[in-house]
């Protein structure tokens, strides 16, 4: 089914994206991928890292030159009735690993909740005594994100439009099973209070900044 699937200019709409999600878990499962978890709301543990200064204050403009910089930034961004929240957890300067595709970034997509009806595609028998649930994604994202766009799309974050793609990436049938490294299930009686209209995007990824440095 998933290869019989059309997209339109290439972008997934938010079901199509999950059937694909789940025919490549199924798949990866079958295979002896990754175990599903419980709960994932978890935050990993974070090392906070002031990062290199690449310019002293009051140095004359030209005496400066620019050259791009290179960092592993973490960031949550929490978007309440589509207001986004932006935290920067850690930045921290790293070497240019001389490549345009740089090895390690992830971001984690904690989706909205929706109703746990039989009606739903991720209907689940053996949790038919919960009312909601929200699927958690973990994408691989091995690119240099451009630190200004970055900023600007976790700033204005749209579920499902093109912030959120930027961030996100783009799930196709071509690429699910080499992008998509885990897929997972919460489930609650009740949605917990301020939830009701809430997602979240979570990441550790690379990022490409132009900076200003004195000349040498």
């Amino acid at each position: 089914m998933i290869n019989n699937l059309e997209l339109n200019k290439g972008k997934l709409s938010k079901l199509t994206r999950k059937v694909i999600l789940v025919g490549g878990m199924i798949s990866t499962l079958l295979t002896g991928g990754c175990k599903t978890k419980e709960n994932s709301s978890n935050n990993t543990s974070i090392t906070e890292v002031t990062p290199t200064p690449t310019e002293t204050p009051d140095v004359a403009s030209d005496n400066e030159q620019e050259e791009y910089k290179y960092y592993k930034i973490e960031f949550t961004v929490k978007v309440y009735n589509g207001n986004p929240e932006v935290t920067i957890e850690s930045e921290k300067e790293v070497e240019y690993q001389n490549t345009e595709t740089p090895e390690g970034g992830f971001v984690t997509l904690t989706e909205k909740w929706s109703p746990h009806v039989p009606s739903s595609i991720f209907y689940d028998e053996g949790r038919s005594d919960m009312a909601f649930y929200r699927q958690i994604e973990v994408v691989r994202r091995y690119i240099y994100f451009d630190y200004d766009q970055l900023m600007n799309a976790l700033e204005n974050l749209d579920y499902d439009g093109p912030n959120f793609t930027y961030v996100y990436g783009e799930i196709t049938p071509e690429n699910v099973d080499q992008l998509v490294l885990d897929n997972r299930f919460n489930y609650k009686k009740e949605i917990p209070t301020g939830e009701e209209d809430f997602f979240m995007l979570q990441g550790y990824v690379n990022v490409r900044k132009k900076v200003k440095v004195k000349s040498k």
